[in-house]
């Protein structure tokens, strides 16, 4: 008999606007700015898909930074 898996799936939780607000670090308006541009993924008015719109703001945060080096929280030495 084979063993049955308990996977949640991941990419039907859906969350308000705020979720996504305190879990990406941005406002309001930007969520709104980024879904109308279909970076994060929209189910209903103020609700929205948490794993698709995670994984394609990273991908655009990869895109946006395509080029630059180092990361923002190093600090350049001084020698």
């Amino acid at each position: 008999m084979a063993a049955q898996k308990n996977e949640l799936d991941y990419t039907s939780i859906i969350v308000p606007s705020r979720t996504l607000e305190s879990l990406l670090g941005v406002k309001a308006r930007t969520i709104r700015d980024l879904a109308d541009k279909g970076i994060v993924k929209r189910d209903t008015h103020g609700k929205y898909f948490l794993f698709e719109s995670a994984k394609w703001y990273i991908t655009a945060l990869k895109v946006a930074n395509a080029g630059k080096t180092g990361f923002p929280w190093k600090t350049a030495r001084t020698n």
